[in-house]
């Protein structure tokens, strides 16, 4: 049996020898998985950190958003009253021939008749849609004179688009109360949707 002998200092230079190629092996397998390691780690954060800062434009474009819808909510509350409101162009209409009877009738005019429309083409529920109504009253100067202003200084907001006054008894004796006969063309906006209470 052969017998080997390794002296000290070989011993040595042998560990030492082995200790190098593990290293070179460790390092040579090890350094580029570190390496992509951390690339992708970079990566990641770098994706992560993008989210975030989108995540958090969203949020607060989101509440911007928000913000604005609330601000167009108020405003549209503000001016609510200013229209006719109504649940479609036929009710709308209706609710606009009703003011401008209640106005007769506050200011001592006698209502004939009265032809109430709206313009339906392209509307929808939300949207707002003009308003035409027609008619004819009798009564003195005063109560003419009256029942158009109110009708265009009241809320809802009332055009007065055309007046024809005319004398209803022109040959009347003096001692008979002054008869006019008005024709007018009114007009307005109303507001399509779920009916609300005025307050």
């Amino acid at each position: 049996m052969i017998e080997f002998r390794v002296s000290a200092r070989d011993r040595k230079t042998l560990i030492i020898g082995g200790i190098a190629v593990l290293s070179l092996l460790v390092i040579g397998r090890g350094a580029p998985a570190w390496y992509r390691w951390r690339s992708n780690a970079a990566v990641s954060t770098r994706v992560v950190l993008v989210d975030a800062s989108e995540a958090t434009g969203s949020v607060s474009r989101s509440l911007e958003v928000d913000a604005a819808v609330r601000r167009a909510e108020v405003k549209r509350m503000e001016v609510s009253p200013a229209f006719i409101n109504g649940s479609g162009v036929a009710a709308a209409a209706a609710t606009l021939a009703s003011v401008v009877s209640d106005a007769a009738t506050t200011n001592g005019l006698r209502l004939g008749a009265v032809q109430a429309s709206g313009d339906s083409a392209g509307v929808k529920s939300g949207g707002l849609v003009h308003l035409r109504v027609r008619g004819d009253a009798t009564g003195d100067v005063t109560a003419v004179t009256r029942f158009l202003a109110a009708l265009e200084g009241g809320v809802p907001l009332i055009a007065v688009r055309e007046v024809s006054v005319t004398q209803g008894e022109p040959n009347a004796s003096a001692d008979r109360p002054e008869s006019l006969h008005v024709e007018f063309s009114l007009e307005a906006l109303a507001h399509l949707g779920p009916v609300e209470e005025r307050p």
